[in-house]
């Protein structure tokens, strides 16, 4: 919407959005393309990709990215301008860093389902991926201020963003909240 050309590349049999239908919704302005990245053949069409891009985002474990030659280490050797942001469950080098994570595992994880959901017996279902959300603005907000950062530094820079940082970015208000004029 904001003249960017956007291309994500996803997995041959598409993303899990076009078969709950959110495809149109999450995809609305971007260029699909299908890509097998254990593929060499395949995965070289992106690695050219990525030595052109402005943005590079990806949300895989840590350290999946670098076994395809696409982690930031390896884009920046060919294109030093880019702004690198890897989204994941637990960050980069937290001790849980390969451990799976979704919405619902971080909210329970942190404490946000019985802080929301009270405690009751059974599982406790919240309506909406609020920390996928919360997730998504840390990483725009962050790769936007980093493209801003390079127009005025002349270098491209690398953002670490979690499920687990956007989890603890909906508990600020509350422990400042609660904190008043007490020292945390």
């Amino acid at each position: 919407d904001y003249g960017a050309e956007v291309i994500r590349v996803e997995h041959p049999n598409g993303s899990v959005l076009r078969r709950t239908g959110g495809h149109s919704l999450w995809n609305r302005g971007k260029r699909s393309l299908a890509v097998d990245l254990d593929d060499p053949a395949q995965r070289s069409l992106v690695q050219e990709l990525a030595q052109d891009a402005d943005i590079v985002i990806e949300d895989h474990r840590p350290g999946r990215a670098a076994s395809w030659g696409l982690d930031h280490a390896s884009v920046a050797r060919t294109n030093p301008d880019v702004v690198y942001c890897s989204i994941s469950a637990y960050g980069q080098d937290d001790a849980r860093r390969d451990r799976l994570g979704a919405d619902a595992a971080v909210i329970a994880h942190v404490g946000l389902m019985v802080e929301w959901g009270g405690r009751r017996e059974g599982p406790i279902f919240l309506g909406h991926p609020a920390i996928d959300y919360a997730t998504a603005f840390l990483a725009s907000a962050g790769t936007l201020a980093l493209l801003r950062s390079r127009i005025v530094s002349g270098r491209g820079d690398f953002l670490d963003v979690s499920l687990l940082d956007g989890a603890l970015s909906l508990y600020t208000m509350n422990w400042s909240a609660e904190a008043g004029t007490k020292s945390i």
